[in-house]
């Protein structure tokens, strides 16, 4: 049971460290789009 336990939380742990990522590359995608649709509204 020990051992389950223990690759339980080191899934967890991976799985926390994969979302912080993707939560990263979704931020920054999402701001250069804003900033582009700003410069493109600004410069028209």
């Amino acid at each position: 049971m020990d051992e389950q336990k223990q690759t339980f939380e080191n899934f967890h742990d991976c799985w926390s460290e994969y979302m912080s990522l993707v939560e990263a590359a979704i931020f920054e995608y999402a701001f250069k789009l804003g900033m582009q649709i700003a410069i493109e509204t600004l410069t028209e």
